[in-house]
Protein backbone atom coordinates (compact mmCIF):
# COMPACT_ATOMS: atom_id res chain seq x y z
CA UNK A 1 0.00 0.00 0.00
CA UNK A 2 2.81 2.39 0.88
CA UNK A 3 4.47 1.57 -2.42
CA UNK A 4 1.29 2.45 -4.34
CA UNK A 5 1.02 5.73 -2.43
CA UNK A 6 4.61 6.59 -3.32
CA UNK A 7 4.01 5.84 -7.00
CA UNK A 8 0.78 7.88 -7.10
CA UNK A 9 2.47 10.75 -5.32
CA UNK A 10 5.36 10.67 -7.78
CA UNK A 11 2.92 10.73 -10.72
CA UNK A 12 1.15 13.76 -9.26
CA UNK A 13 4.54 15.44 -8.84
CA UNK A 14 5.40 14.80 -12.48
CA UNK A 15 2.01 16.00 -13.75
CA UNK A 16 2.20 19.09 -11.55
CA UNK A 17 5.67 19.86 -12.90
CA UNK A 18 4.48 19.62 -16.49
CA UNK A 19 1.45 21.84 -15.82
CA UNK A 20 3.55 24.41 -13.96
CA UNK A 21 6.20 24.52 -16.67
CA UNK A 22 3.50 25.24 -19.25
CA UNK A 23 2.07 28.09 -17.20
CA UNK A 24 5.18 30.13 -16.47
CA UNK A 25 7.63 32.10 -18.54
CA UNK A 26 10.92 33.75 -17.82
CA UNK A 27 10.79 37.53 -18.25
CA UNK A 28 13.95 39.53 -17.49
CA UNK A 29 14.99 36.98 -14.91
CA UNK A 30 11.53 36.76 -13.34
CA UNK A 31 9.17 33.83 -13.45
CA UNK A 32 5.76 35.20 -14.40
CA UNK A 33 2.67 33.01 -14.05
CA UNK A 34 0.41 33.08 -17.10
CA UNK A 35 -2.99 33.06 -15.43
CA UNK A 36 -5.06 35.05 -17.91
CA UNK A 37 -5.75 38.76 -18.24
CA UNK A 38 -9.40 38.31 -17.30
CA UNK A 39 -8.20 37.66 -13.73
CA UNK A 40 -6.73 41.15 -13.58
CA UNK A 41 -9.17 43.24 -15.54
CA UNK A 42 -12.64 42.03 -14.58
CA UNK A 43 -12.74 43.64 -11.12
CA UNK A 44 -11.66 47.12 -12.16
CA UNK A 45 -13.99 47.29 -15.14
CA UNK A 46 -16.89 46.11 -13.00
CA UNK A 47 -16.75 49.31 -10.94
CA UNK A 48 -17.81 51.37 -13.96
CA UNK A 49 -21.59 51.24 -14.53
CA UNK A 50 -22.44 49.77 -17.93
CA UNK A 51 -23.92 53.10 -19.02
CA UNK A 52 -20.53 54.82 -18.44
CA UNK A 53 -18.09 52.26 -19.87
CA UNK A 54 -17.99 53.88 -23.31
CA UNK A 55 -17.50 57.33 -21.80
CA UNK A 56 -14.67 56.13 -19.55
CA UNK A 57 -12.91 54.30 -22.39
CA UNK A 58 -13.10 57.31 -24.70
CA UNK A 59 -11.40 59.66 -22.24
CA UNK A 60 -9.03 57.27 -20.41
CA UNK A 61 -7.78 55.57 -23.56
CA UNK A 62 -6.38 52.13 -24.14
CA UNK A 63 -6.03 49.75 -21.18
CA UNK A 64 -3.00 47.58 -22.02
CA UNK A 65 -3.74 43.91 -21.39
CA UNK A 66 -1.46 40.91 -21.41
CA UNK A 67 -0.19 38.25 -19.05
CA UNK A 68 3.47 39.36 -19.14
CA UNK A 69 3.73 43.08 -18.32
CA UNK A 70 6.94 45.07 -18.56
CA UNK A 71 9.04 45.57 -15.47
CA UNK A 72 7.76 48.79 -13.86
CA UNK A 73 9.84 48.76 -10.68
CA UNK A 74 11.25 52.16 -9.77
CA UNK A 75 10.25 55.55 -8.39
CA UNK A 76 8.44 58.09 -10.56
CA UNK A 77 7.01 61.54 -10.04
CA UNK A 78 3.81 62.71 -11.74
CA UNK A 79 4.58 66.40 -12.21
CA UNK A 80 2.46 68.31 -12.90
CA UNK A 81 -0.71 66.30 -12.28
CA UNK A 82 -3.55 67.83 -14.25
CA UNK A 83 -7.20 66.88 -13.93
CA UNK A 84 -8.39 66.33 -17.49
CA UNK A 85 -11.85 64.83 -17.06
CA UNK A 86 -14.61 64.06 -14.58
CA UNK A 87 -18.19 62.89 -14.98
CA UNK A 88 -19.26 64.55 -11.73
CA UNK A 89 -21.90 67.20 -12.49
CA UNK A 90 -20.30 69.95 -10.46
CA UNK A 91 -18.17 72.89 -11.51
CA UNK A 92 -14.80 71.11 -11.42
CA UNK A 93 -12.21 73.17 -13.30
CA UNK A 94 -10.37 70.86 -15.67
CA UNK A 95 -7.47 73.30 -15.92
CA UNK A 96 -6.69 72.67 -12.24
CA UNK A 97 -3.12 71.52 -11.63
CA UNK A 98 -2.90 69.45 -8.46
CA UNK A 99 -0.08 68.32 -6.19
CA UNK A 100 2.61 65.98 -7.49
CA UNK A 101 2.15 62.24 -7.07
CA UNK A 102 5.12 60.07 -6.08
CA UNK A 103 4.84 56.47 -7.27
CA UNK A 104 7.20 53.78 -6.04
CA UNK A 105 6.89 50.24 -7.45
CA UNK A 106 8.93 47.30 -6.16
CA UNK A 107 8.81 43.53 -5.77
CA UNK A 108 7.06 42.83 -9.07
CA UNK A 109 6.17 39.16 -9.43
CA UNK A 110 3.33 36.99 -10.73
CA UNK A 111 1.18 39.85 -11.98
CA UNK A 112 1.40 41.95 -8.84
CA UNK A 113 3.69 44.70 -7.62
CA UNK A 114 4.01 46.63 -4.37
CA UNK A 115 2.97 50.28 -4.72
CA UNK A 116 3.68 53.25 -2.47
CA UNK A 117 1.64 56.24 -3.67
CA UNK A 118 2.16 59.59 -1.96
CA UNK A 119 0.51 62.96 -2.57
CA UNK A 120 -0.60 65.84 -0.34
CA UNK A 121 -3.70 63.99 0.93
CA UNK A 122 -2.60 60.40 1.45
CA UNK A 123 0.02 57.72 1.50
CA UNK A 124 -1.23 54.46 0.01
CA UNK A 125 0.80 51.27 0.38
CA UNK A 126 -0.67 48.16 -1.18
CA UNK A 127 -0.08 45.18 -3.44
CA UNK A 128 -1.56 46.05 -6.82
CA UNK A 129 -2.33 44.07 -9.96
CA UNK A 130 -0.28 44.74 -13.06
CA UNK A 131 -0.73 43.49 -16.61
CA UNK A 132 0.38 44.49 -20.10
CA UNK A 133 2.75 43.55 -22.89
CA UNK A 134 5.83 45.05 -24.50
CA UNK A 135 6.49 48.33 -22.69
CA UNK A 136 2.80 49.15 -22.06
CA UNK A 137 1.18 48.35 -18.72
CA UNK A 138 -1.92 48.77 -16.61
CA UNK A 139 -1.82 48.70 -12.81
CA UNK A 140 -4.82 48.89 -10.52
CA UNK A 141 -5.94 48.42 -6.94
CA UNK A 142 -9.22 48.57 -5.04
CA UNK A 143 -8.69 50.94 -2.10
CA UNK A 144 -10.76 51.15 1.07
CA UNK A 145 -10.32 54.43 2.90
CA UNK A 146 -11.81 55.71 6.18
CA UNK A 147 -11.40 59.09 7.81
CA UNK A 148 -13.16 61.58 10.11
CA UNK A 149 -14.51 64.83 8.69
CA UNK A 150 -15.27 67.75 11.05
CA UNK A 151 -18.24 69.92 10.03
CA UNK A 152 -19.22 72.66 12.46
CA UNK A 153 -19.55 71.18 15.93
CA UNK A 154 -19.79 67.60 14.61
CA UNK A 155 -17.29 65.08 13.33
CA UNK A 156 -18.53 62.44 10.92
CA UNK A 157 -16.96 59.14 9.94
CA UNK A 158 -16.56 58.63 6.19
CA UNK A 159 -15.92 55.37 4.32
CA UNK A 160 -14.86 55.35 0.67
CA UNK A 161 -14.13 52.41 -1.61
CA UNK A 162 -12.55 53.36 -4.90
CA UNK A 163 -10.64 51.88 -7.80
CA UNK A 164 -7.33 53.38 -8.84
CA UNK A 165 -6.24 52.64 -12.41
CA UNK A 166 -2.91 53.67 -13.94
CA UNK A 167 -1.71 53.01 -17.47
CA UNK A 168 1.31 54.11 -19.45
CA UNK A 169 4.43 53.11 -21.33
CA UNK A 170 7.73 52.40 -19.56
CA UNK A 171 10.81 54.17 -20.91
CA UNK A 172 14.31 54.65 -19.52
CA UNK A 173 13.41 58.23 -18.61
CA UNK A 174 10.16 57.33 -16.87
CA UNK A 175 6.53 56.56 -17.69
CA UNK A 176 5.26 58.05 -20.95
CA UNK A 177 1.58 59.05 -21.25
CA UNK A 178 0.75 58.11 -17.67
CA UNK A 179 -2.98 58.23 -17.03
CA UNK A 180 -4.43 57.96 -13.54
CA UNK A 181 -8.11 57.37 -12.78
CA UNK A 182 -9.89 57.44 -9.44
CA UNK A 183 -13.28 55.70 -9.59
CA UNK A 184 -15.81 55.76 -6.74
CA UNK A 185 -17.20 52.29 -6.03
CA UNK A 186 -19.02 53.21 -2.85
CA UNK A 187 -19.08 56.08 -0.36
CA UNK A 188 -21.07 56.46 2.83
CA UNK A 189 -20.97 58.19 6.20
CA UNK A 190 -22.96 58.74 9.36
CA UNK A 191 -23.84 62.39 8.67
CA UNK A 192 -27.50 61.76 7.78
CA UNK A 193 -27.13 63.69 4.54
CA UNK A 194 -24.99 66.61 5.76
CA UNK A 195 -22.11 65.34 3.61
CA UNK A 196 -22.84 65.09 -0.10
CA UNK A 197 -21.07 61.97 -1.32
CA UNK A 198 -20.05 61.15 -4.88
CA UNK A 199 -22.39 58.50 -6.32
CA UNK A 200 -20.91 55.14 -7.39
CA UNK A 201 -19.44 55.37 -10.87
CA UNK A 202 -18.12 58.90 -10.38
CA UNK A 203 -14.58 59.24 -11.65
CA UNK A 204 -11.71 61.65 -12.14
CA UNK A 205 -8.95 61.24 -14.73
CA UNK A 206 -5.54 62.86 -14.41
CA UNK A 207 -2.51 63.06 -16.70
CA UNK A 208 1.04 64.23 -16.35
CA UNK A 209 1.02 67.69 -17.88
CA UNK A 210 4.14 67.26 -20.04
CA UNK A 211 3.41 63.62 -20.89
CA UNK A 212 6.36 62.11 -18.96
CA UNK A 213 6.40 61.05 -15.33
CA UNK A 214 10.12 61.10 -14.69
CA UNK A 215 12.03 58.25 -13.11
CA UNK A 216 13.88 59.64 -10.10
CA UNK A 217 15.22 56.33 -8.75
Amino acid sequence: MKKHNIIIGFLFFLIGGVVLSSCVKENNGQTIALIGTEYYIKDILSVIPDSLVGEFDSVFGNIPEGAIPPKIEGTYVMHERQRVYTNIPYNWPLSLVESDVLLHFEGQHNGTVSLDLTDDTQNLTDRVYVMGSGNAFTAYVIEKKEYDMPIGDNTFHVKIKRGIVMAGVIEDAGIRNLRYASIIINADDNSNGEIEQYPPGSFFIYKDRDGLSERIR
